[in-house]
């Protein structure tokens, strides 16, 4: 019985120790595997931080790219941070050129109101009259009618009757419109300063 069993015995270590440099391979490979990983994650890091710079510099250059200098038949429209590019049609360009050069011209052509700019014409029974003061006391207003008259002015008087009482109204001249009444009064403020403290259009009625 004790030869029959030494064999089986023998059989039984030698499988276990086969089994146990099974377990040890394996894990070796496990573990040579796990390390080979965790040195290809750096690389994999820095390539894709590379890609992503590189794809930002793309944007980057696209967008200068899209910014172009300005060219005969392009206008640029600034809109806060950003621009854009309206293409123009021939057509378009001259009238906007002439449009440019229209508003030049008015500007250039307006010139400053001084003590020697000529006063506009007078028109008889116009619509519009320039206006330069109201009093309460006749006199007063009639003082400064002949003030403005002895400077060679057409002014006159209106009484008018309010709910405050009557009012007595210097005013000068009438006018065909009222852009022609504001001219005056506008010039008689600059020539008159001493003497008219106020000067504006209205209906002469």
């Amino acid at each position: 019985m004790n030869g029959s069993q030494g064999p089986s015995n023998k059989q039984i270590v030698f499988l276990f120790l086969g089994f146990l440099v099974l377990f040890i391979l394996v894990f070796a490979l496990a573990v040579y595997v796990g390390k080979g990983l965790n040195d290809l994650k750096p690389i994999i890091s820095e390539k894709y931080e590379e890609e992503v710079k590189t794809n930002e510099n793309q944007v980057q250059e696209e967008q200068i790219t899209m910014v172009e200098s300005e060219t005969d038949n392009t206008v640029k429209i600034e809109n806060g941070l950003s621009e854009k590019e309206i293409e123009l049609s021939p057509q378009a360009k001259v009238n906007l050129q002439t449009e440019k050069t229209h508003v030049t011209n008015t500007k250039s052509s307006e010139q400053p109101i001084t003590i020697n700019t000529p006063l506009p014409p007078i028109t008889p029974d116009g619509q519009y009259t320039v206006q330069i003061g109201s009093f309460k006391n006749e006199s007063h207003a009639k003082k400064l009618q002949n003030k403005l008259e002895s400077k060679g002015y057409p002014a006159f008087l209106k009484q008018v009757e309010l709910t405050q009482g009557t009012r007595f109204r210097v005013r000068v001249g009438s006018f065909e419109n009222s852009d022609i009444a504001k001219n005056y009064a506008d010039i008689l403020l600059k020539k008159e300063t001493e003497l008219v403290n106020s000067a504006y259009p209205t209906l002469n009625n």
